[in-house]
This record gives structure tokens, C-alpha cells and sequence, in this order.
């Protein structure tokens, strides 16, 4: 299963590292983007084999997951940025927030 982390902030990259040090998802299958490249720049350093971008729709294209991990206020916006890219029928789209 290939997983995107959209944002890569505290939520986002602690979920990214967890995955990436664990046994059931191969980092390789692991894709993380935001628009910052430090912390993209972070991952990659520690985890080189993950996928990292600064394109959303590049990160959620490629998943059968895609974790929303922005701000509450950001999500529509990214779900209304992502939308054109994803097949309902075989994607998954979760939050971290509630």
C-alpha cells in the first residue's frame, strides 16, 4: 500500500517518520509533500529512500492512501486541489483532524 502525508509539520512528518521506521509500509511506498523544503529536506535525510515533493497532487496521485496532516483550515482547500487527481475507487482519503 502506497501512502501520502500531505504536510509535513509536526503531525505530518511524526507519522511519516513512524511509518518509515516500521515494518509494514516500505518507506519507498511512503510520500510526503509540503511546501516547505526543509522539512522535506529533513525526511529525505533520514529516510532517503521516501518520495518527497512540494506538489500535492504529484504525492496523492501516486497513493492508495492519502493523509490530509494541514491545518484545519487548510483542508478544503487541499481536498478542492486534489480532487481532479484522485479515483474514489480505489484511493482513501483520511485527516488528522477531526
Amino acid at each position: 500500500m502506497k501512502i501520502a502525508i500531505i504536510g509535513a509539520g509536526n503531525m505530518g512528518g511524526a507519522l511519516a517518520r513512524g511509518l518509515a521506521q516500521g515494518s509494514i509500509i516500505p518507506t519507498s511506498d511512503i510520500y510526503v509533500s509540503n511546501p516547505s523544503f526543509a522539512k522535506l529536506d529533513a525526511l529525505k535525510s533520514a529516510y532517503p529512500e521516501i518520495n518527497v515533493t512540494t506538489n500535492n497532487c504529484e504525492a496523492a496521485v501516486a497513493a492508495d492512501m492519502v493523509v490530509l496532516a494541514v491545518k484545519p483550515w487548510k483542508v478544503v482547500e487541499v481536498l478542492d486541489e486534489i480532487k481532479p487527481y484522485m479515483d474514489y475507487t480505489r484511493q482513501v482519503v483520511a485527516s488528522t483532524k477531526r
